[in-house]
């Protein structure tokens, strides 16, 4: 099989939304054993991180990090495209820290995605892996500790994803549902600030958005329950 023909496997496993979480991972299997016989490195790293990140989603942080070190091994064999996957690496492995409680290390991780990234020239896709690298940033904070210190960082860190995602939501029609992180990053950080009134407004422009994120909706709704409880008995 030709290195085209298995980057349109790739593709059309992308766009299907027929399967469930394990039964892509069992399609990506099969892209990188394809990809590894016909000695496409590329293909190995790229499937590899889908594996580790469709592990991550179902709570299998051990094998997400297992299919992700894996993937790692290989970018020293990687001719193109190196730094980017570098930072996807990093960028998984921390996910899978902060849920483990590592904090430390997933901020390391992180932190090295970020001075990768901030080096490559200006364009979308680096504005768009910066927004939900400190995206994930602010909750790694959040979930770390309730100080004022930790905080203020998760504060810091979301509206520097909210910037990144607010020069691609208008911008480029492929990242427009990106506009919903960032409103519901400001309206976290307006709660954080315990400034309730622009928190709603946030969080209401936030759920009126036309993309079909059901998590999203259901996070943003509870939010919203919970400010409007607020103002009705504390303020």
């Amino acid at each position: 099989m030709t290195i085209s023909q298995i980057d349109t496997l790739n593709y059309r496993l992308n766009l299907r939304d027929d399967l469930d979480n394990t039964q892509r991972i069992e399609e990506y299997i099969k892209i990188f054993k394809i990809s590894s016989e016909n000695l496409y490195i590329k293909g190995q790293i790229s499937a590899l991180c889908k594996i580790s990140d469709l592990y991550r989603l179902s709570g299998n942080y051990t094998n997400s990090l297992k299919y992700v070190n894996r993937a790692e091994k290989l970018l020293p064999k990687l001719n193109q495209e190196k730094e980017y996957f570098l930072v996807s690496i990093c960028h998984l492995k921390s996910c899978n820290y902060f849920v483990l409680g590592l904090f430390e290390k997933g901020v390391n991780e992180i932190d090295t995605a970020i001075l990768i990234l901030e080096k490559m020239p200006e364009s979308d896709n680096k504005n768009y892996l910066l927004g939900f690298i400190y995206y994930d940033l602010a909750s790694g904070y959040n979930d770390y500790s309730k100080e004022k210190k930790a905080i203020d960082s998760c504060n810091t860190f979301l509206k520097k994803s909210s910037f990144y995602f607010s020069k691609i939501s208008k911008k480029f029609p492929k990242y427009a549902f990106t506009s919903v992180f960032e409103l519901k990053n400001l309206g976290y950080v307006k709660l954080n600030e315990k400034k309730y009134d622009s928190s709603i407004y946030y969080f209401e422009k936030a759920k009126e958005s036309d993309f079909e994120y059901g998590h999203l909706k259901a996070e943003i709704a509870q939010n919203l329950g919970d400010l409007y409880y607020i103002k009705k008995n504390f303020t």
